[in-house]
């Protein structure tokens, strides 16, 4: 018999607790992606990997403006992209998030 003087425990499941932990995980995931994109430059350069981050150095030192800019294109639109489904991602983990109209 509980005393009525007491407050009440709020009980908080399992599932609230994994959602609330999810926003947090994602939002360090959009960061290591933007991340791990720019830092193939320096990895590909150093390690002499062939990739698009060793034609964008090459490409800078030789003064080719157009492919210093489409490799620039190229990286900012899959950034934007990957913000993009990083949102839809809180929309549907976080109810109190709505896509709007």
């Amino acid at each position: 018999m509980k005393p009525s003087n007491f407050p009440t425990i709020v009980s908080i499941t399992k599932d609230e607790i994994d959602l609330n932990a999810l926003v947090e995980k994602i939002t360090l995931t959009s960061t290591g992606a933007a991340a791990i994109f720019t830092g193939s430059f320096v990895v590909e350069k150093i390690f002499n990997i062939p990739g698009i981050g060793t034609h964008v150095v090459e490409s800078v030192s030789n003064r080719d403006q157009s492919l210093v800019l489409g490799c620039v294109l190229l990286y900012a639109f899959l950034l934007v992209i990957f913000n993009l489904l990083v949102d839809l991602m809180y929309a549907f983990v976080d109810p109190r998030i709505k896509v709007g109209k």
